[in-house]
This record gives C-alpha cells, structure tokens and sequence, in this order.
C-alpha cells in the first residue's frame, strides 16, 4: 500500500497482464510533452496522439485511460483511492480488461519462436 510509480513507469504498470493497485499506492499519471509542449494541447485527431491509443489497444487498456491521462495535463496527478474506483478500476484488476472486455487478448510482444532450425547450406 505504500508503493507508487509514475510517469512512464504507469505505462509499465499498465501494461502488465496482472496489475493490482493497493488502496494507498500511488500512480502518477499526466500529459507527454515535447519542446512544443504538451500533448494535451493538441486536438483529440492530431496524428501524434495514434501510437499511444495503439499502445493501449496493444495492453489491453482501455483507450479512455489515455485521454483521462491527457486530460490531467502537467505537472503529475496522482490518482486517488476514489478515482480507483470510480474512474480507473480497470488499474486494480487481477487480469487483462480492455477495450472488449474480459475477454481482450494482449498483442504479443515479440514473435514467437520457430523451434525447426532453417536449414544450412554448405558449402562445397
């Protein structure tokens, strides 16, 4: 309960296929930013938003999380236990909820391996 992660750190935490936030933990969530600014600036359409929702998609966490983030712009705001349960349930679950559901398959993250050797050639 008295654990916390921020930042970039969320999204690791996020994208863990088991994650459980204990009431008291502390996640930070807030806006991306360039030397331009935040991204909470940019309209909901801009382009720069389409690899973090895909990100999300890939995790199996809502996209609505990604606007929540954004909506919170700078500096961090770390989410309360009530927002927990009102706002970011999907935080404290004990198994990959997402866009569809229960039932949402995360995106492999790496290909899985060929167990046949190819063959080798050799050489005369």
């Amino acid at each position: 309960s008295d654990g916390s992660v921020a930042s970039g750190g969320t999204d690791m935490f996020a994208a863990g296929v088991k994650r459980f936030a204990t009431p008291g933990s502390k996640i930070g969530i807030h806006s991306w930013g360039t030397d331009d600014g935040p991204g909470s600036d940019l309209p909901r359409n801009d382009p720069a938003h389409q690899r973090y929702l895909d990100f999300y998609d890939a995790i199996c966490i809502p996209q609505e999380f990604y606007w929540k983030t954004m909506s919170y712009g700078l500096p961090m705001h770390y989410i309360s236990d009530e927002e927990f349960e009102s706002k970011f349930t999907y935080l404290r679950s004990k198994g990959c909820v997402g866009p569809s559901g229960p039932s949402c398959t995360p995106v492999p993250k790496v290909a899985p391996v060929n167990p046949t050797p190819a063959p080798v050639n050799p050489t005369p």
